[in-house]
């Protein structure tokens, strides 16, 4: 199981706009499981369950670790590639009308990150200083666009650096990095007191 996977083409990365694959995804990176359990638990037949794992497989985001004999037959266990996934930039446009190539694409995410975050323990969110970081910033595209790339060379030398560390060394531990970021439509503040008001 890898440390990290990189999106590279449009199917995988609509394998995960889609809520109910990327949330069986998360799921077979905590623990490996079978189409039968998974079924059970979002109650739906083996066969329903079976086909989407089965397009999860097909683009490489699950895979198969072990196969089993129950009741006579032969069932799959699966569990994810990766510990986390990274999304190839040059999946994403620079159109100024859009920053994800899916608006359901960055939901997700989100609905990821909050998940996770609520299972991990408070005692986790003192050891980063600060834990979150929120800024609203008036650029230019040219501006954006070098700030963006720094920032993907800075990701991908982390990447790298994870994928070359040492899964023995004591002092390492796992960390969840998102970047987001998108153009909003005007100030913040205009938003938020629209937002009390309502």
């Amino acid at each position: 199981m890898k440390d990290n996977m990189m999106i590279t083409t449009y199917e995988q990365l609509k394998m995960m706009s889609d809520p109910l694959r990327a949330q069986v995804l998360e799921d077979l990176i905590d623990h490996p499981d079978t189409c039968q359990n998974l079924g059970q638990k979002y109650q739906m037949s083996k066969s329903r369950m079976n086909y989407h794992v089965r397009e999860l497989e097909k683009n490489q985001l699950v895979e198969v670790i072990k196969k089993e004999e129950k009741n006579g037959g032969i069932q799959n266990i699966y569990r994810a590639t990766a510990y986390s996934y990274s999304i190839d930039q040059r999946l994403i446009p620079s159109s100024e009308a859009t920053i994800f190539s899916d608006k359901q694409v960055f939901l997700n995410f989100l609905d990821v990150t909050k998940k996770l975050a609520e299972q991990t323990p408070e005692t986790h969110f003192s050891k980063v200083n600060p834990p979150i970081s929120t800024s609203q910033i008036r650029l230019t595209r040219e501006q954006y666009e070098t700030y963006l790339q720094k920032e993907r060379d800075l990701l991908n030398e982390l990447i790298q650096q994870s994928i070359e560390n040492t899964k023995n060394n004591q002092n390492e531990q796992y960390y969840w990095v998102q970047q987001i970021h998108f153009p909003i439509q005007g100030r913040y503040d205009d938003f938020y007191s629209t937002m009390v008001q309502n």
